[in-house]
């Protein structure tokens, strides 16, 4: 930590002070950025335009929901048992199990009710609409588990090599800049010597 001007004991205080500020901030600020995304507040909308991971999470959301509501649909459970289960698994994607009771009784499809909510994906909706039609919910919510799956998976993928990408930039900053940095006070030595007496 030369180049950054961190040397001796002062520095290393300096260092591990940084070190443990960035940690208690962390756990400080998981669970209120983990409350905030699963209510769709301020760290949903901050996730949502970070590219790649942004719509990697709302996938993998997604799939857990599907999936969940496929075992649901397999076993023959109530629509409200279905949503609770599902909801479990997705925690950002809850329903309230009365409210879409509510819509149940009023006449609407359980791809209506769900989609009035407006807390599932288009492709969720779409798939539980073709599943009514056809009898065959369970299925068709797996095969849309599947794709959000793999969705989920590339999203990630690309969010990693990013992240790599910008460790990899900030190790070559770091030491360019201490290679600068020795560089220049071997300069200055030299210059000093070249001084006529």
């Amino acid at each position: 930590m030369v180049g950054l001007g961190l040397t001796g004991v002062d520095g290393l205080v300096r260092f591990l002070g940084a070190v443990a500020a960035v940690v208690a901030g962390t756990a400080v600020a998981w669970p209120i950025v983990a409350r905030s995304w699963r209510d769709h507040g301020w760290a949903r909308a901050v996730g949502k335009r970070i590219p790649w991971l942004g719509s990697a999470a709302r996938s993998a959301e997604g799939a857990a929901w599907s999936r969940a509501a496929s075992l649901a649909a397999h076993t023959g459970l109530s629509p409200g048992e279905l949503v609770d289960l599902a909801s479990a698994a997705a925690p950002g994607l809850s329903i309230e199990r009365t409210l879409l009771e509510g819509r149940l009784r009023q006449g609407h499809d359980l791809a209506e009710a769900l989609g009035e909510v407006g807390r599932l994906p288009q492709e969720i909706l779409e798939a539980i609409a073709v599943g009514e039609m056809t009898g065959n919910t369970a299925e068709t919510l797996d095969r849309v588990a599947g794709r959000l799956e793999e969705a989920a998976i590339r999203g990630s993928a690309a969010a990693v090599r990013a992240v790599g990408f910008v460790a990899w930039a900030l190790v070559a900053a770091l030491v360019a800049m201490l290679v600068i940095r020795v560089a220049s006070v071997y300069v200055g030595m030299i210059q000093d010597a070249a001084r006529p007496l």
